[in-house]
């Protein structure tokens, strides 16, 4: 998409592209940095003018021939542009609204063709029903580096998917997508790795969407009640997470969610104890072994035995059912919580007596958390 909107620039004289992502934070450090790594060096023309300028702080290109790039923030829909071309990257995380916005945009009369080129992790939502689903394939007769043929998908008459996989990239160093394969869990394989767009098979949550849940707060909340999730971890990553509940819909957010790696009780306790303060709740939940770091949070800790971890998943899905959790978008971490939870599945196991579905946790930390402080906030006893 570098490349190409650098292209686009140069081909059509006066032309006009937005380069955009959910946060400007990542559109920085991805898209944006990119452009201006595949920029030529700045040279001055015959006739004195500069190959392009980059005004930095308005994030802008303009080249020589009246052409320009905008770097933009897709949470909300930019307005009162035409457009020659768009690009947005992690098409995934962006809302369908900005989406649709660009392609009402893309009305640059002088300039006859004008793509909408869009970059995405496989994830079900609005991208995979628009643009995904239903695709019919067609054969390239085009070899990838793995000796299978390149496959394309075309929906309608003017939607082109392109799959790419970590094999087509000869760059990535040695070893890099083995060391994947063997460090992420099945369920990210399968999507990360292998392309798999469709809902997480045996999840868990299978009600959460980016587009339903993962959303801004609510400008004239009231928040009454709230709690805090804590998850021990030595091998694997420990986790906070903080929710509090609005009074005016009764619904619940997820706030914030941290991590670390190992087991610093100092640094966990810290945590808790200055998301109860910036979020104003005075109780939370840790894992049910410890004890000591609910004693000296003034926690309880979670419930064990038969049935708990199923009860804990019950209350987080008659929340979701009901619409009645949500998780703050732009709060710190919370975005990772919420792709955590749509990987959170379960799995099928058969012994000699019995087969029954059991909870895949593979460095789900965020996760038991949130249920940790969403058990502490329903307040349910008897497990069953």
């Amino acid at each position: 998409m570098a490349t190409e909107g650098i292209y686009q620039s140069l081909k059509y004289p006066n032309n006009r592209g937005f380069m955009g992502e959910r946060d400007f934070d990542d559109l920085r450090r991805g898209l944006y940095n990119e452009v201006l790594e595949w920029l030529p060096e700045n040279l001055k023309l015959s006739d004195g003018t500069e190959l392009y300028q980059h005004h930095k702080s308005e994030h802008w290109i303009k080249f020589y021939n009246g052409s320009e790039i905008h770097f933009v923030e897709l949470k909300d829909e930019p307005r009162n542009v035409n457009l020659g071309w768009a690009a947005i990257d992690q098409a995934e995380r962006v809302p369908e609204k900005s989406f649709e916005w660009m392609q009402t945009r893309l009305r640059l009369w002088h300039v006859p063709y004008r793509p909408l080129m869009m970059s995405a992790n496989p994830e079900p939502g609005w991208l995979y029903k628009k643009c995904v689903r239903d695709a019919e394939p067609e054969h390239t007769g085009i070899i990838r580096r793995t000796g299978d043929e390149l496959v394309v998908y075309h929906k309608d008459e003017d939607i082109l998917f392109i799959p790419s996989f970590p094999e087509d990239n000869e760059f990535l160093p040695k070893g890099y997508i083995e060391g994947l394969y063997k460090s992420l869990s099945p369920t990210r394989v399968a999507r990360l790795l292998k392309g798999v767009w469709e809902t997480v098979e045996n999840a868990i949550y299978p009600q959460l969407e980016r587009e339903l849940q993962l959303l801004p707060l609510p400008q004239d909340a009231s928040w009454v009640d709230g709690a805090g999730g804590a998850d021990y971890g030595t091998k694997h990553l420990s986790s906070v997470v903080a929710v509090t509940r609005d009074f005016a819909t009764g619904a619940y957010w997820v706030r914030a969610c941290w991590v670390d790696a190992g087991g610093d009780a100092r640094r966990i306790e810290d945590t808790a104890r200055g998301y109860g303060i910036r979020y104003d709740f005075h109780k939370g939940r840790t894992d049910p072994i410890q004890a000591v770091l609910a004693q000296n949070l003034g926690w309880k800790t979670a419930k064990m035995g038969k049935g708990s971890r199923q009860a804990r998943i019950n209350i987080i899905t008659k929340l979701l059912n009901a619409n009645a959790l949500f998780f703050d978008v732009d709060g710190p971490g919370v975005a990772e919580l919420f792709e955590e939870a749509m990987a959170y599945r379960y799995q099928r196991v058969e012994t000699e007596f019995k087969e029954e579905d059991v909870v895949v946790r593979k460095d789900e930390n965020r996760v038991a958390a949130l249920e940790y402080a969403m058990e502490e906030l329903d307040g349910a006893s008897n497990y069953v």
